[in-house]
């Protein structure tokens, strides 16, 4: 059985990850723009409601990438133009900076709070981290 998930009013709509419980994460937006499609809007789908959930201090869009069984949601929000990581708990955004890196994303939470993401500066690379 498949179940289509499109945020009301949406042009696009993709989704990153679904929780042990159900509760799905991922981003949407309304506008297309020679061809793209921004900015992005981070949701959360939970019990058949959808929410929007954007990173205050994005200037062009926030997409949710994954979610784990406790609710802790990763994600990447742009500020003028370059990747941020961050983390979601219980209302509360934390921004995720790796050192020795300018910017970073984060793609992946474990249910033990373990992150993945790629860091940026001169060259990019891989990383993981546990975060507090």
């Amino acid at each position: 059985m498949f179940t289509t998930i499109d945020y009301p009013g949406s042009v696009t709509t993709n989704v990153n990850s679904i929780s042990d419980k159900g509760v799905i994460v991922g981003y949407y937006n309304y506008y297309t723009f020679n061809g793209h499609h921004l900015p992005n809007h981070g949701f959360i789908l939970a019990n058949g409601a959808y929410k929007t959930l954007d990173n205050p201090n994005g200037t062009g869009g926030t997409v949710l990438n994954d979610i784990n069984g406790s609710g802790e949601i990763v994600g990447t929000y742009i500020h003028y133009g370059y990747p941020h990581g961050f983390i979601y708990l219980n209302g509360t955004f934390k921004d995720v900076k790796v050192p020795n890196f300018t910017y970073s994303t984060v793609d992946g939470v474990n249910g033990y709070g373990d992150v993945t993401g790629t860091a940026f500066g001169s060259g990019a690379t891989a990383y993981t981290a546990h975060c507090q």
